[in-house]
């Protein structure tokens, strides 16, 4: 993964447990935030590149290994990484964008969030941009335009007027 240059990995379905760490770790020489699930499913980490000048400021990690959440250092601010990986059965998933959804308004400034969701299921629908299940594309959107408007409440209520989007 090194050679590919990027500075921050997401990894989902890495089905470790706390002893792998080490080697991981190891292997590795940069930061990383992990969410073990089991040596046979779920499991999500972010990675720094070694040589990369960005670094976490404060992590959140999930001890189902479903999902990390990282502040991260910039050189001219800090924004937020949230790693998801959600779950396999279709009926949990709805339950678990929506209270995830909650905790993330909650816990983070939403102006600088971005969220990485990978669900694994059979029907799924793909726009130009993203692929959701059928059976929670209305929760992923939900959880997206939640975010927005946070984030546009925000805007709104900062003294300084914004004429353009904030990308």
């Amino acid at each position: 993964m090194k050679s590919q240059g990027a500075r921050i990995y997401c990894l989902q379905e890495t089905y470790s447990v706390a002893n792998d760490e080490k080697v991981w770790s190891s292997e590795w020489d940069g930061q990383i935030i992990y969410s073990h699930g089991t040596a046979h499913s779920r499991g999500a980490y972010i990675l720094l590149n070694p040589n990369s000048t960005y670094h976490f400021l404060t992590i959140e990690s999930d001890p189902q290994g479903r999902f990390v959440i990282a502040k991260i250092k910039v050189e001219v601010g800090y924004f937020f990484i949230v790693n998801i990986y959600a779950p396999n059965d279709y009926r949990e998933q709805d339950n678990f964008i929506k209270t995830l959804s909650e905790y993330i308004i909650s816990k983070i400034d939403t102006s600088r969030v971005f969220v990485l969701f990978f669900f694994v299921c059979v029907c799924c629908f793909l726009d130009e941009k993203h692929l959701f299940p059928i059976g929670t594309l209305n929760q992923a959107e939900k959880l997206v335009g939640d975010l927005e408007r946070e984030r546009l409440t925000e805007e709104r209520a900062s003294t300084q007027y914004r004429t353009t989007p904030r990308l």
